[in-house]
């Protein structure tokens, strides 16, 4: 037997939302990794700044909570970057400018325990932190982890036992390194 059509169907839905007033929660970010850097307030408001760095999140007033921003790979350093402000209260407007610290070479030397130079080591970035402040002082926390790729390690020259990696400026980096005599 034939299929009939359905009917179309005859309903609407209205959704209503409860009046809330909502502050803007916003600034600018800069240094390497600015544009592209996502914000995080509450868990649950996020943006990502744009190419000139800056950001708006529109929050509740009277909400106390995390923020959080993060970027990948900043300049030469390959990390997963966050700068944690922790508990934050937004009362009203609020502009909040970070600054990521400077990505810097780190020179790394191997040397046997007569100080000569040791090539082949393989050395690795582990990751770090460093306490900071936005531009209007508040603290925050820098921290970094290595992407776990080839960019974050070097193997020491045989006539110097040196190679470069990156880290934040002023961190508390950590490093390992593996040496297997040839």
């Amino acid at each position: 037997s034939p299929v009939s059509p359905l009917p179309p169907l005859a309903a609407s839905v209205t959704l209503t939302f409860a009046a809330s007033s909502l502050v803007a929660l916003s600034g600018t970010v800069s240094g390497g990794g600015a544009g592209g850097t996502s914000v995080t307030f509450n868990g649950e408001y996020a943006a990502t700044s744009g190419t000139d760095g800056s950001y708006t999140l529109y929050v509740p007033p009277g909400t106390t909570s995390d923020l959080l921003f993060a970027t990948d790979s900043p300049g030469a350093l390959s990390a997963y970057v966050s700068a944690d402000a922790g508990q934050v209260t937004i009362t009203g407007a609020t502009v909040l400018n970070l600054v990521w610290p400077a990505v810097v070479p780190v020179t790394m030397t191997a040397a046997d325990v007569n100080t000569n130079p040791l090539g082949g080591a393989k050395v690795h970035m582990g990751g770090g932190s460093l306490a900071g402040t936005f531009t209007d002082g508040t603290p925050v926390t820098f921290t970094y982890t290595s992407n776990l790729d080839s960019s974050d390690s070097c193997t020491t020259d045989a006539t110097t036992g040196q190679c470069t990696l990156y880290a934040l400026a002023g961190a508390t980096a950590y490093f390992y390194a593996a040496y297997q005599p040839q």
